[in-house]
This record gives structure tokens, C-alpha cells and sequence, in this order.
């Protein structure tokens, strides 16, 4: 995890920059705080930097940190991270799910963005799945309104579940591909029930029972 105030020189010198290094649980186990890094053929350079150890064994330990720091964080990446997440492209997201890349964001935002770009196609058709019934109304039928109802609320409905799975999915509450493809899978049953519905038929109209007749018994 890095952070930095500034930046220059085309992404190459960083001010005030803060390193943390975490363990496989993803625990905290360090902190440098340096006050400038610079990227020279090939690598960064820490001047004025000092490491703070937060393990057990050294906890509060402070020692230089100047000279190389060894990470896989280009300029490019530098850049990147000043630009919208919505906008990194598919093969930039490869690479950092393939650890070939620094990300600036957290991994499952990387595996979500890649299922979408799979996904959203996908989900145009079933907007048109969930639009069908609209064309295959009888107009003369009264009960038409209600088909009509259904297309337009299941429209909505999907647009709205399933930017909330995606966006449970960016942020690693649900796993990647759930959030992805849950909501195209559930309205995709629910757009071909309701053509299956109206393919199977109208349902009869209920005809009201006439009203019972109380004959008045005549007097004896």
C-alpha cells in the first residue's frame, strides 16, 4: 500500500510518500515515510526515509530506509491511479489480477471490471427479453396493462439489482462473479417465464357467479 502528496516530473518524482508493507494476512507490518522518491533507469530511490516496525518481535524499531525501493510500481501505474477506475482497460486489469501490474485499487475491483466486460452484452439482450412482451400485446385484451407493467418494473428492476450486485462486487462484499452475473442470470428466468407466459396463453377471465335467488316461501 503506497500514498503519496505530490507528483512531478511526469510521474517519476513522488513528495511525502508513505509505503506500508503487510504480511500474507494482509496485516500491517511496517511503515515507511520518506520524503521523496525518484524513478531512474529501471527503479525508485528512497531519500530521507525512515522505516517503523510494527512486527512483535521489533514493534516501534525505527532504521534508514534510503536508497532502493523494490516494487513493481512504475510511473505508468503512477499515473493510472490519478485516472477514474471506471476507465482502466481490460487488459490493464489482467495485468494486475496476474500480478504484472500495481493496482491502485483492491483486487476484487480488477476480477468484477473483467466479468462486466463479459457481462454487459449479455445484459442488453436481457433488456430485450424483458422489453418482448410489449410486442406480442393484445391491445383489446384489458389485461394487457398488467404485461405491460410487468416489462416496464422488470426493466427497472434489473437496471437497479443488478447495479447494486456490481457494485457489491467491486468493492469485495460478494465475490466477482456474483456480483457480475447474478442479476443477469435472475432476470434472464424471470424475462423468458413472462414469455412463456404469454406464449401459453391468456388465463380465462373469471366470469362472475350470478347472484343466488331467494325464492319467498309461500304461507300455508
Amino acid at each position: 500500500m503506497v500514498s503519496f502528496d505530490r507528483v512531478s516530473d511526469k510521474a517519476r518524482k513522488l513528495k511525502n510518500v508513505r509505503i506500508y508493507d503487510r504480511n500474507p494476512d494482509k496485516i500491517v507490518t511496517s511503515r515507511i515515510v520518506a520524503e521523496e522518491a525518484r524513478y531512474r533507469k529501471g527503479e525508485w530511490t528512497l531519500s530521507g526515509a525512515e522505516r517503523v516496525s510494527w512486527e512483535r518481535a521489533t514493534l516501534n524499531e525505527r532504521s534508514s530506509a534510503d536508497g532502493v525501493w523494490r516494487t513493481t510500481m512504475t510511473p505508468d501505474d503512477v499515473l493510472a491511479a490519478l485516472i477514474p477506475e471506471s476507465r482502466i482497460s481490460l487488459t490493464a486489469a489482467r495485468k494486475v489480477v496476474a500480478g504484472e501490474q500495481t493496482p491502485n485499487a483492491p483486487l476484487p475491483f480488477y476480477e468484477t471490471l473483467i466479468e462486466r466486460v463479459y457481462a454487459s452484452p449479455v445484459g442488453l439482450i436481457v433488456m430485450v427479453l424483458l422489453a418482448m412482451p410489449a410486442s406480442l400485446l393484445n391491445w383489446r385484451d384489458v389485461r394487457s396493462t398488467r404485461h405491460m407493467a410487468y416489462a416496464l418494473l422488470g426493466g427497472l428492476g434489473f437496471l437497479l439489482i443488478d447495479g447494486l450486485l456490481t457494485t457489491l462486487g467491486l468493492t469485495g462484499i460478494v465475490r466477482p462473479a456474483v456480483g457480475a452475473w447474478a442479476g443477469i442470470l435472475l432476470f434472464t428466468v424471470f424475462g423468458l417465464f413472462r414469455i412463456w407466459r404469454m406464449d401459453a396463453g391468456w388465463r380465462p377471465s373469471r366470469v362472475p357467479r350470478p347472484p343466488k335467488t331467494v325464492l319467498a316461501e309461500a304461507p300455508r
